[in-house]
């Protein structure tokens, strides 16, 4: 259970870096820059959610 939860939160990380790394030179004021970040954090996450969906490993592990 421990390793589940340092995995999401090394994940969680990872997608809020890329967004940051993403939205770098877009955002104007600290405002549109923190709602920026959030859009393309929410928009990463959903794309490989998609692509875990559509190749089956969302959940092998507990599956198996």
């Amino acid at each position: 259970m421990l390793f589940a939860l340092l995995q999401f939160t090394c994940w969680e990380a990872a997608m809020f870096l890329a967004a940051i790394a993403r939205s770098r030179d877009l955002g104007r004021s600290a405002e549109e820059r923190c709602l920026l970040i959030l859009a393309v954090e929410v928009t990463l996450e959903s794309s490989w959610a998609a692509v875990f969906s559509f190749t089956d490993r969302k959940s092998t592990r507990l599956n198996s």
